[in-house]
């Protein structure tokens, strides 16, 4: 048989135990720190998205210099790193953030312009067809949203002035 030889017997009780001990102890541990890490993720992920929305109904028009000063300064730190010497760990790492920094960064301000145009678009599409009480109430709305559930309920409550007026309002942009 198989199994008569000693070492074959010690290898396969070994793989059963460690298998076991996987199976009970380490697979739990892994899918709580995976949850653990999702959940993180997706807070972080919801947090942002909201401040875009709130910036959004702020309206503040600084997205152009800001985006042009932010690749100005990538451009330069890639340029003077290329440059000078060979790239270690830390300027990997360092460029990386500064990229992904960039990149957020701009698709944020991006964020931004796009809802306060989507809802500027709308508004002015409604607003002659709703009363003036109407229409600052929304404007209220809108300046006060501070996540994207009021965001939607805004867009919500404009579709249905919008269908009880019988007035087609462009799609959203976001």
């Amino acid at each position: 048989m198989i199994l008569k030889d000693p070492n074959l017997r010690v290898g396969v009780i070994a793989s059963v135990v460690a298998s076991i001990i996987v199976i009970i102890f380490v697979q739990p541990l892994l899918h709580l720190a995976w949850l653990g890490i999702t959940t993180l993720i997706g807070a972080i992920s919801t947090s942002a998205l909201n401040i875009v929305y709130h910036d959004a109904a702020l309206e503040e028009t600084e997205a152009v210099p800001l985006t042009i000063l932010l690749f100005l300064l990538i451009f330069f730190a890639v340029s003077f790193l290329f440059r000078s010497r060979r790239l270690d760990k830390i300027d990997v790492i360092m460029l990386t953030f500064l990229f992904a920094t960039g990149i957020a960064g701009t698709a944020g301000m991006y964020g931004k312009t796009e809802i306060a145009g989507s809802y500027r678009q709308r508004i002015a599409v409604l607003a002659p067809h709703i009363t003036d009480q109407e229409r600052k109430v929304l404007e209220a709305e809108w300046k006060t949203i501070t996540t994207r559930v009021d965001y939607q309920r805004l867009v919500a409550k404009m579709e249905a002035l919008a269908a009880t007026n019988s007035v087609v309002l462009p799609k959203l942009r976001p």
